[in-house]
């Protein structure tokens, strides 16, 4: 009799803890980007957890970003291995921008993160999946986050940068994002991603040579000034010299907002360079984008 008291007693105890547990509701972290993609704030929210608490995180921050993600997205799965997150979804990704689709990688490696920094775990790439197939045309797989190391801030500032390099035949220029949190030395921020090279090896070459330094830069009205090491010149590949004057000018003329740029080697403005003289400030060159009604359309 006593054994069978004992039981139902730790029965009931049993029931009760399933009943606490099952209303028991943890605050989590959601990441979301303003109208004009200029900031990402992070903010909490109470919610009950669920099994697998990675695709709850990722779930909770579509379901904060509407304007973000196309109408009927779905997460199908996220999985974690090492330190790379990879993130499925619903047909429905095929339908975002290329601009988007940054966003989404980099709100999909903060909203895990979150999970792993207990572990004391950095979540560094991130693959995102359109029903278990990787989508062509951005980027090289995984993708390599930027904006991770800012997960503990409220409120932090970015920049989408539009970088410009050469299809493979070095024939035009075409396009290409990158998200990056807002720093203080924003004017050599252009030149350090130009430096680091395209995302997309598969379709474009790397433009700017890589030991190349500017010896000095100085906006002035409309014009801004640039003079390179002799790198820029010395190391420059074959049958790129115009594509490279043409990728610094649109890169810098959308960033710091300037018509112009004056171009100078080692000091010496007046030399020329694969044919072209520097005598005279450079302006964009439709002729040499893949797409220039697009670039002309957005500047």
């Amino acid at each position: 009799m006593k054994r069978f008291l004992y039981l139902c007693l730790t029965l009931l105890v049993c029931c009760t803890g399933c009943r606490q547990s099952a209303g028991v509701s943890i605050s989590i972290d959601i990441y979301t980007v303003d109208d004009k993609g200029e900031y990402i704030t992070r903010t909490s929210k109470e919610v009950t957890p669920q099994p697998d608490i990675s695709l709850q995180y990722v779930t909770t921050m579509v379901e904060a970003n509407p304007s973000l993600f196309p109408e009927g997205i779905s997460v199908l799965s996220v999985s974690l291995e090492g330190n790379t997150v990879t993130v499925d979804f619903s047909q429905e990704l095929r339908m975002v921008s290329e601009q988007d689709f940054l966003f989404i990688n980099e709100l999909c490696a903060l909203a895990v993160s979150q999970g792993e920094r207990q572990q004391g775990d950095k979540i560094a790439k991130v693959n995102l999946l359109c029903e278990g197939e990787q989508l062509p045309g951005y980027f090289q797989y995984p993708y390599s986050t930027r904006l991770v190391d800012q997960a503990s801030q409220t409120n932090f500032p970015i920049w989408m940068l539009r970088l410009y390099f050469p299809d493979r035949e070095n024939t035009c220029l075409i396009q290409e994002y990158r998200l990056v949190p807002e720093g203080t030395d924003a004017q050599n921020l252009v030149l350090e991603e130009l430096r680091r090279g395209t995302e997309d090896p598969d379709n474009k070459n790397n433009i700017l040579p890589y030991n190349a330094k500017i010896l000095q830069m100085r906006p002035e009205e409309d014009t801004l000034y640039l003079n390179f090491s002799h790198e820029f010149a010395d190391d420059c590949a074959p049958g790129q010299e115009a594509l490279l004057l043409q990728a610094v000018t649109a890169c810098y003329s959308e960033f710091i907002a300037v018509n112009q740029v004056q171009f100078a080697i080692e000091g010496d403005s007046q030399r020329e360079f694969g044919g072209i003289s520097l005598a005279q400030p450079l302006t964009v060159d439709p002729a040499y984008f893949e797409d220039p009604q697009a670039y002309f359309s957005e500047t």
